[in-house]
């Protein structure tokens, strides 16, 4: 920890005195928009030794003190299916959440069999996300390290039968929620009861959820309605809108 201490200062020393002289620029020290999307670009390049590219114009911001800052979504030009967020500012600091497609399919062999056998799903999918993280990895560290750190979420969606009754589905949801507790991984398991309907969502440390079936259902009929509330609301806006284009 000194050691690092030290370091960064050593860092910042140096930055100090390349902006005092203008003679010395740091990779990181990106002065426009475009420097600081070439500087990620690259830097995604040498640690994942994929060519990568921006899915979306990214958000770049320059502060009064003289921090400037970009974050974006991006890509790699032959997978564009692994969108993943970055984070870069003139300061050094830099993360991103690519690293979970390193350790894609072993993440994913761990959490399939957890939903074998379950009646109560029609469908289920599965995929994952990185947490943001300067940490460099490469998919050569072991599994067991990589979950240790916690830098990642397995992301399950679970499609149970249309038609069923809420009452119903709070005991296959507790099921569900039975399943993943203390499985060890970090799930996140949302719950639909039709392609475009979700009612639930919960984290492999809500146990305790199981137990309570009347607050399980009181979580699904608040989410009904606050989906029924923005169905209106885009009803109402629509009607408005339609409104004020015949009467200017």
């Amino acid at each position: 920890m000194k050691y690092k201490k030290i370091f960064a200062c050593m860092i910042a020393g140096v930055v100090c005195m390349g902006m005092l002289t203008g003679c010395v620029r740091l990779p990181w020290d990106f002065r426009s928009s475009e420097e600081a999307q070439e500087y990620v670009l690259s830097k995604l390049q040498r640690r994942y030794h994929e060519t990568f590219v921006f899915v979306e114009e990214p958000t770049y911001k320059e502060e009064e003190i003289g921090l400037r800052w970009i974050r974006g979504m991006v890509a790699p030009e032959a997978h564009p299916e692994q969108k993943a967020t970055v984070y870069a500012r003139n300061t050094a600091r830099y993360e991103d959440t690519y690293h979970a497609y390193l350790y894609e399919d072993r993440l994913l062999d761990l959490a399939r069999p957890m939903f074998e056998g379950k009646d109560q799903i029609e469908q289920i999918t599965f995929a994952v996300r990185g947490r943001s993280t300067g940490e460099k990895w490469t998919g050569e560290e072991p599994l067991e390290e990589y979950l240790n750190r916690g830098e990642y979420d397995i992301l399950v969606d679970v499609y149970l039968y249309e038609g069923g009754a809420d009452e119903d589905y709070v005991e296959q949801i507790c099921d569900l929620i039975r399943t993943i507790e203390d499985c060890g991984l970090h799930i996140q398991l949302d719950v639909w009861d039709a392609p475009e309907e979700w009612i639930f969502r919960a984290y492999a440390d809500d146990g305790a959820l199981a137990e309570q079936p009347e607050k399980v259902l009181d979580l699904i009929q608040t989410h009904r309605s606050l989906r029924e509330s923005r169905e209106n609301y885009e009803v109402w806006k629509a009607e408005q809108g339609g409104e004020s284009r015949d009467n200017p």
